[in-house]
């Protein structure tokens, strides 16, 4: 090596580096777990099976680290709730409203949820994604009564009660065993109304 020259640092192999997503990943099952002080560097390294000098390729420090977090969830959650390609998948209001009640009910979701709204009483920046979060969200359940031929107050109304009955879901009971298709079915009968039966094709009559 010549005199005075640096050497050029080795970025770490991938297995040990591990990925921004899988830190964040990682930070958010801490949060569940152990709330926003539980999310700490060394922590995480050993749950990942990394050092702490992994982190620093994607992080400046656990400030900005935190602010990541809270941003990414507010990214991932209104997918996680409306669903990529529902207009094929989930065609109709009610099959769409049952969509983000699935999401609602789902363990994993909820928990995370209800662990993001807890640090975000601490945290500006993580009230803010929060409220984003909501407002799309929000947005679709009042887009999907109003599909159903409601008024734009009662479509509103409505979504909001629905959304907060989801929220209290993960709050009152923090573990809730998964809904079960007949549970959603009477949700949505609630608000909604029963499906209507299927029509039934008369056989055509023979002809004299």
């Amino acid at each position: 090596m010549s005199p005075g020259r640096r050497p050029v640092a080795r970025r770490p192999p991938a297995v040990a580096r591990r990925s921004a997503d899988a830190w964040i990943a990682a930070a958010l099952r801490r949060l569940v777990r152990d709330g926003v002080t539980g999310v700490r560097i060394d922590r995480l390294a050993d749950d990942l099976g990394v050092t702490k000098g992994s982190f620093y390729w994607h992080f400046a420090d656990r400030g900005a680290f935190l602010r990541a977090i809270a941003t990414s969830w507010a990214d991932e959650q209104v997918p996680s709730h409306l669903g990529a390609g529902d207009a094929l998948v989930a065609p109709t209001p009610r099959d769409r409203l049952r969509r983000v009640l699935e999401r609602f009910a789902g363990e994993g979701i909820g928990r995370t949820a209800h662990a993001m709204r807890d640090w975000g009483r601490q945290d500006a920046h993580v009230r803010r994604a929060v409220d984003r979060a909501d407002r799309v969200v929000l947005a679709e359940l009042t887009q999907i009564f109003a599909d159903l031929g409601m008024s734009a107050g009662e479509a509103a109304l409505r979504a909001r009660v629905i959304f907060w009955a989801g929220i209290g879901w993960h709050v009152v009971e923090p573990s809730p065993a998964a809904a079960s298709v007949r549970d959603l079915d009477q949700v949505l009968d609630l608000f909604i109304g029963p499906r209507p039966p299927p029509r039934v094709r008369k056989a055509p009559g023979r002809r004299k």
